[in-house]
């Protein structure tokens, strides 16, 4: 027994884990309270437990010095392009990767987070499809939106849905249970349909071909996968909104592709147009800023100089930044930046592949978590760079990371 199951902290914990996801995507703040008060009770359990330090391995340290890294490098390049009142806005923001580091040591050292996150992840994928349902069918809303945007809905939905499957389809063989679970799983699927977020939608694909390689073999697993892709297929034909909004996204395309110089354009872009124009924009912030970047906020400002030039088209301007994580990484922070976004993205996806192979069932949770959105991340930036987002990301890795190392540090006892 840890240090820490013998204070009544350890239960509070579990119990914000498993409040965490029920209401995330249904009560206004509820994200961001419940991060705030784990940061807090981790500061505290911490230093109760002062004397007692858990021995962490290589990659441990690795991953917390990358997320220590990440804030240093937004304070750096704001500090170099010049601090003002945005950089001071969005430090409440930052500051959550710094607090990855105390959250992640608390986590580390209990034995049942993942437990308690993931069944919070059925009930939420439930409260979530209930208002869904109300809003759709009993409102006739156009798409569901949740408390905040379908934008934040559709794929925080599909982040649940899709660690709840496997974490129960590896701890049991109740057929009863994996068919309630399949149950909530469509009830997950159906909310993520009706926001129209279309980075869901392929995101959704992505995580459903890397759970058949990870759950069949053989010929079954190409019989089950050809049933997904069926199934998917089914409900482009027949889901009116999934139907409209891949369709609109393709002749967007189609029409901004068509263009040869985008930035003389009079008439507005597109939704599609805009990301695509954005995309375009990014190496150009590179050359003239390819270290430090602009500083996180300064991208409407900054941009204005280059559509001035006839570089760009006006539209992307009427944002607050690029709808692309990596544009953003760039564009903000630099080169510095997008190295240290990697740091804790793709650096703890490779280590969970690398041990993939002798701990199967836990270094999945992770992977899917990191695939996610690293995925969704492709057409929006809300997800490292909003509050309630990247909290999300942020505690579930410490969970689903930190368990992963406990069941590898245990399969090597047990193997001596």
């Amino acid at each position: 027994m840890s240090q820490f199951e013998k204070i009544s902290g350890e239960k509070i914990v579990y119990a914000l884990l498993f409040l965490l996801p029920i209401f995330a995507v249904t009560v206004r703040h509820w994200v961001s309270n419940i991060f705030g008060i784990l940061a807090l009770l981790s500061l505290v359990l911490l230093y109760l437990q002062r004397k007692q330090r858990t021995e962490l391995l290589r990659e441990e340290k690795i991953l917390l010095w990358g997320f220590a890294a990440y804030f240093g490098v937004f304070i750096l390049t704001s500090v170099v392009n010049g601090w003002g009142p945005l950089q001071t806005r969005y430090t409440g923001v930052e500051i959550r990767f710094l607090l990855f580091i105390p959250i992640y040591l608390v986590f580390r050292q209990m034995r049942y987070g993942a437990k308690w996150l993931v069944i919070g992840s059925i009930f939420g994928v439930i409260f979530t499809a209930y208002d869904g349902a109300r809003e759709v069918l009993l409102n006739n809303a156009d798409v569901y939106r949740g408390v905040y945007s379908p934008l934040f809905t559709g794929p925080v939905t599909l982040i649940l849905a899709s660690l709840l499957i496997p974490y129960f389809y590896g701890k049991t063989s109740n057929k009863w249970l994996k068919l309630t679970l399949l149950l909530v799983a469509c009830l997950a699927f159906f909310v993520v349909s009706q926001t129209g977020a279309r980075n869901a939608y392929f995101a959704a694909v992505l995580l459903c071909i890397l759970f058949v390689f990870h759950q069949y073999q053989g010929v079954k697993r190409y019989i089950v996968l050809g049933a997904a892709l069926m199934l998917a297929y089914g409900a482009y034909t027949s889901v009116d909104t999934v139907n409209e909004r891949i369709n609109k996204a393709y002749k967007e395309y189609i029409i901004y592709s068509g263009y040869e110089n985008p930035a003389k354009v009079r008439k507005p872009l597109s939704s599609v147009g805009v990301r695509l124009e954005m995309w375009r924009a990014t190496p150009i912030f590179f050359k003239e800023n390819p270290l430090f970047g602009v500083s996180r906020g300064s991208y409407t400002t900054e941009v204005k100089k280059y559509i001035s030039k006839g570089w760009l088209h006006r539209d992307i301007s009427h944002h607050g930044h690029p709808h692309n994580v990596y544009s953003e990484s760039i564009i903000s922070k630099g080169l510095i930046g997008l190295i240290s976004f990697l740091w804790i993205t793709v650096y703890p996806l490779v280590i969970l592949i690398k041990g993939y192979r002798n701990n199967m069932r836990t270094a999945f949770y992770g992977m899917v978590l990191i695939t996610g959105y690293l995925v969704l991340s492709l057409s929006d930036a809300s997800t490292f760079i909003k509050g309630n987002y990247s909290s999300i990301y942020i505690i579930f890795l410490a969970v689903l990371f930190s368990y992963h190392i406990q069941e590898k540090l245990k399969s090597q006892t047990k193997s001596e």
